[in-house]
């Protein structure tokens, strides 16, 4: 389901991370990480428990 997500849209760089973290390769996983986690803050600006979670599991 997340390749098919990331397929849809291949600019949005959270199904992106998510699908790389499915992947066997963990270099492109952990990069694509350390390049979001600047926008994690305008992507999820809420504190609710879903964006909390979002932000938690996708910060390098």
């Amino acid at each position: 389901m997340l390749k098919e997500a990331y397929g849809m849209n291949l600019k949005d760089k959270v199904a992106e991370t998510l699908y790389l973290g499915t992947l066997p390769d963990n270099n492109k996983y952990v990069l694509s990480k350390k390049q979001l986690e600047p926008e994690l803050s305008i992507l999820f600006p809420g504190k609710t428990e879903v964006e909390e979670y979002f932000k938690d599991i996708l910060k390098a």
